[in-house]
């Protein structure tokens, strides 16, 4: 994993103090992470995945179905993880607090929700459809 995390760095073109000051880490330790003297903590792997938007598994295990540089960064279907995985880790709780709130829906909430929204999205387009232009 520690070669894996220099290739990445190298593929990137950063330095050392510039990929470790990307994740929050200075470049000594980013020094140590890729000779083996230190270990990579799983918190620290989930940073690296998510600001560099690189394979889980390539960067653990160095397998993948993909071929060349490619095999390092996830693909587009992954990328919807990696969003919803960036705001669940963000400083705003409200974020987080949101998306607790739909992992708890039931299909009857989730119908109920879009009920809401489209009555919402039908009354927004009859209100501005209704506004005379004030641009005459």
């Amino acid at each position: 994993m520690n070669g894996r995390l220099k290739q990445l760095r190298k593929k990137l073109e950063l330095t050392q103090d510039e990929f470790g000051q990307r994740i929050g880490i200075t470049g000594s330790a980013i020094s140590k992470l890729e000779s083996g003297a230190s270990g990579i903590t799983e918190q620290l792997l989930k940073a690296i995945c998510r600001e560099f938007k690189v394979d889980y598994i390539w960067l653990t295990t160095g397998e993948s179905d993909k071929e060349g540089d490619d095999k390092m960064f996830f693909n587009e279907p992954e990328s919807k993880a990696a969003i919803l995985d960036a705001i669940l880790h963000t400083e705003s709780d409200f974020a987080r607090n949101v998306f607790d709130v739909f992992l708890r829906y039931t299909k009857e909430d989730w119908e109920a929700l879009e009920h809401v929204v489209t009555k919402s999205a039908e009354y927004m387009k009859e209100i501005k459809n209704d506004t005379p232009d004030k641009s005459n």
